[in-house]
């Protein structure tokens, strides 16, 4: 099941007047920032516990057995410079992400610049943005070993290009695929979880002249490392003191269940 541009929700809402608002906005929104990248990303959201979601929706299995809540996998695809979330696909727990971000492919304009991790990244799927009309930036699939490509044109040590090849198996699910694809290879240095690291991102931005690394006014290692730091930059803040009626988090714990306030139990154990 994949839920496209709408959560369930218990009350009624007027669907297609809600989606044209929201298209006239987004509209209004891209004609003001025509060439703004765009991020694309997945999550899982948590719910009620209610036997009917958990049997739609499923739980996530943990060391201690199966989680306590149902959850649901959701992609965003949203504006780089201002998070405007420009569309947004929902499915089950197990359902895939790349999956659920090939509809709102649709949603993007041509020439775009799509953003992803390398959850995005393949081939495959290079050549489904391609053939959407977009254009790509992601950081290298870990099954893909850079240094034994063959290099077509080097722009520099750390920066060409090099044809990736389909596998058989894609194609033969999607015959319109076809057997090579050619892709840009950057090597840079980025913040991860705060630690210092060398990764390769891929991109269908060839011309090294129109789109160079080292350009102020276009450098594609910022435009991954800007994703990084807006993923990662929403924190929940910190609520002491707070109400908390259960002694377990939402991932599967063995943890003992609370009867008292949090505050009246540290009185106890204190």
């Amino acid at each position: 099941m994949s839920v496209k541009h709408s959560i369930p929700h218990p009350a009624v809402r007027p669907e297609k007047l809600t989606d044209r608002m929201e298209q006239v906005s987004l509209n209004s929104i891209r004609k003001v920032l025509p060439d703004s990248a765009i991020l694309a990303d997945g999550t899982c959201v948590s719910m009620a516990d209610k036997p009917a979601l958990a049997r739609e929706f499923g739980v996530n299995a943990g060391y201690h057995g199966n989680g306590k809540y149902p959850l649901a996998r959701l992609v965003t695809v949203c504006l780089a410079n201002t998070m405007t979330v420009l569309a947004y696909a929902m499915g089950r727990y197990r359902d895939d992400e790349t999956a659920l971000l090939r509809p709102l492919l649709k949603t993007l304009q041509k020439g775009d610049l799509l953003v992803g991790d390398r959850h995005f990244a393949g081939a495959n799927l290079y050549a489904e943005y391609q053939r959407a009309g977009l254009e790509f930036l992601t950081r290298a699939h870990q099954r893909l070993n850079v240094s034994r490509l063959r290099p077509i044109t080097r722009y520099a040590q750390n920066d060409f290009t090099a044809y990736l090849k389909i596998g058989p198996t894609y194609r033969q699910k999607d015959p319109i695929l076809p057997a090579e694809i050619l892709v840009r290879f950057l090597q840079v240095v980025v913040r991860i979880r705060g630690k210092r690291q060398v990764i390769w991102l891929a991109t269908s931005l060839l011309d090294a002249e129109a789109y160079p690394a080292a350009e102020p006014l276009w450098k594609l290692p910022e435009i991954y490392a800007e994703m990084l730091r807006q993923i990662a930059g929403h924190r929940v803040p910190e609520r002491p003191g707070r109400n908390e009626p259960r002694a377990i988090r939402r991932e599967t714990k063995h943890y003992p269940r609370l009867t008292v306030t949090r505050k009246l139990w540290r009185l106890k154990v204190a």
